[in-house]
């Protein structure tokens, strides 16, 4: 059998997760993809993940990976919370939460007062904006019509 000190478990776990020196790395798509994804329920969490384990981070990389190249996205999964994965990482991560996500939004859903209704109503309205064009849309498209 194999002997293994609690040091050298130390330093494989730190290596692993890019917080030893000679381990950090500038491409930050692979940091998230080799440490599973970054915790993203605070704003300033995944910049600062980043920052400890990367070489020379600027927090443009992030926004750029996520908003630019899409590389990165961002879906609440794992306990709920809101998550940065690499994009082809998302459908497991969907397909695996989907049931305990959807059942905690509906009850947030019904504490504000959204009704199945209301959601249906402006689900079409948002596929309607989002239709051939980009992804990303202003609360002002939708405010005042519900």
């Amino acid at each position: 059998m194999n002997n293994m000190n609690l040091d050298r478990i130390n330093r494989f776990v730190l290596r692993k997760q890019h917080l030893a020196e000679d381990s950090k790395m500038d491409d930050i798509v692979q940091v998230v993809k080799d440490i599973g994804g970054l915790h993203a329920q605070v704003p300033i969490t995944p910049y600062l993940s980043l920052f400890v384990r990367t070489k020379n981070f600027k927090k443009e990389q992030l926004d750029e990976e996520l908003y630019i190249n899409k590389n990165l996205g961002r879906i609440k999964c794992i306990r709920s919370t809101l998550h940065i994965l690499p994009k082809d990482m998302i459908p497991a991560a969907f397909a695996a939460t989907r049931k305990i996500v959807q059942s905690s939004s509906w009850s947030y859903a019904k504490q504000s007062g959204i009704t199945m209704e209301k959601y249906e109503k402006i689900s079409k309205k948002i596929i309607e904006i989002v239709h051939d064009r980009g992804l990303t849309v202003t609360v002002s498209n939708c405010v005042g019509e519900f």
